[in-house]
């Protein structure tokens, strides 16, 4: 019975030495596949990757993907890594009867955030071992890329900002490389156990993180802001007002000088015109009649026939239709020209209509655009006292205006 347990013990070393890897072969197999997805990470080709060491290169990978999670390494490094890791993956060739644990493998692989609301630290991933811990701290030095002078002012910043409590990065690049250099010390305090350490860097990465302003600060300076627009608007809609005015003054003074040029032009056609009517007295204008012309000959007839009072009386009856019929050649003259002249009043009377009408319909319009500006001006302003009111009735503060 003792022969046969040692032949049985004999037997169990000799499977364990023949199919079982030694721990410096596994730490060995370990180092060689993090710096294979180190390499792939910098940019190396997929052709680096031994034979038989996809699997354990896509593992590496999986870890070095939430390493870098937890230290708040860029989101497109991340995308990166996960690009590779969907690679290798859809390279595994896997037998039919083992896809859920390849589906198994990929849902693994997802990153886990720290759950820790406290610290947003998981110290479940702390237990890692000595050559994952050092693959981690040169993968995080090579992403951050930070000039080691940089780093020194840095470095001295956090201590400043550890001492007080409070720490304010000026721009948002300092901020990031800040958390990142806040990360790396947190992993090597945790490896020190300084857990007190580990508190107040916790404590600074929420100080920097949370926001400086409150809803109430951020609001009066929303109103501050918009106080200021509604001033301008204000302002815009006034210096629209007065450009108006000017504008219809101006087309105003040039429709009374457009104006006084037309009643120019129309007096000198008007005195031109009545040069041309016949005048009156012009006796080539005067016809007299048949009884008259009559008249006159018989008066010459008595006279040389001596019969003298005939003569003298036709001579003052001829005079008398003379004159008759002379006061009426005139009337005529005065009714013919009159009536011309009224009609040449009449053509630049409608003249003047049509250049009143013509500027009145220029002054509209010009009135018009300017109305158009002016409403959308006030309904700018409007808008702005609207959500100025907004803000006042949010921050309890009496409201003024009266458009609501």
């Amino acid at each position: 019975m003792a022969r046969i347990f040692f032949f049985f013990e004999c037997v169990c070393s000799q499977i364990q030495q023949t199919f079982l890897p030694s721990p410096m072969s596994v730490k060995s197999k370990s180092f060689n596949s993090f710096t294979i997805a180190e390499q792939l990470i910098g940019g190396a080709p997929f052709s680096i990757i031994p034979e038989n060491e996809t699997q354990s290169v896509l593992t590496a990978l999986c870890s070095l993907r939430h390493e870098a999670a937890v230290v708040n390494t860029s989101k497109h490094t991340v995308d990166y890594i996960t690009k590779l890791i969907n690679h290798l993956e859809s390279q595994i060739k896997i037998p039919s009867g083992r896809k859920a644990t390849k589906s198994q493998f990929s849902n693994s692989s997802k990153i886990k955030t720290p759950t820790n609301s406290n610290t947003g630290y998981n110290p479940a991933n702390n237990s890692t071992n000595n050559s994952t811990t050092n693959s981690s701290m040169r993968f995080t030095q090579k992403m951050i890329e930070i000039p080691p002078e940089e780093i020194d002012d840095l470095n001295r910043l956090i201590d400043s900002g550890l001492e007080c409590g409070q720490l304010d990065p000026e721009t948002p690049e300092e901020r990031r490389k800040v958390l990142k250099l806040l990360a790396i010390r947190r992993k090597e305090e945790i490896k020190t156990c300084n857990y007190y350490e580990v508190e107040n860097i916790d404590n600074l990465v929420k100080y920097i993180r949370k926001p400086k302003d409150t809803t109430q600060d951020i609001l009066y300076q929303k109103l501050k802001k918009l106080t200021s627009d509604h001033e301008r608007a204000c302002e815009y809609y006034d210096q629209l007002d007065i450009e108006k005015s000017r504008a219809l003054n101006n087309l105003l003074l040039q429709q009374d000088e457009e104006y006084q040029l037309l009643l120019d032009v129309q007096q000198q056609e008007m005195n031109d015109f009545c040069e041309t009517l016949p005048q009156f007295d012009d006796p080539r204008l005067i016809k007299f009649s048949h009884k008259y012309l009559t008249m006159r000959a018989d008066e010459k007839n008595y006279a040389e026939g001596g019969d003298y009072e005939g003569a003298t009386r036709l001579h003052q009856k001829a005079d008398e239709l003379e004159e008759l019929e002379r006061h009426a050649a005139m009337r005529r003259i005065i009714t013919s020209c009159n009536l011309k002249k009224k009609k040449e009043e009449e053509r630049q009377r409608l003249q003047r209509e049509c250049f009143i009408a013509r500027w009145d319909a220029k002054i509209d319009q010009e009135r018009e655009r300017w109305d158009k500006k002016l409403n959308v001006a006030k309904t700018h302003e409007h808008a702005v006292q609207s959500k100025i009111d907004v803000i006042k009735r949010r921050l309890g503060i009496r409201i003024t205006s009266s458009i609501f």
